[in-house]
């Protein structure tokens, strides 16, 4: 029984390993996406198109 449980644990812990992974990435796309959308929005100092 001890073993079962060692072994689920170990999985629960890889599992949370890998969503940790996946939310640092979501979140490095989403600074992305920010710093993308604030270069379209800024005007050019030509004032040309953007």
């Amino acid at each position: 029984m001890a073993c079962v449980q060692a072994r689920r644990i170990d999985e629960l812990e890889q599992t949370v390993e890998r969503l940790t992974e996946h939310v640092k990435k979501l979140e490095a796309d989403e600074r992305d996406d920010a710093v993308e959308t604030a270069r379209e929005s800024t005007p050019l100092p030509d004032g040309g198109p953007q």
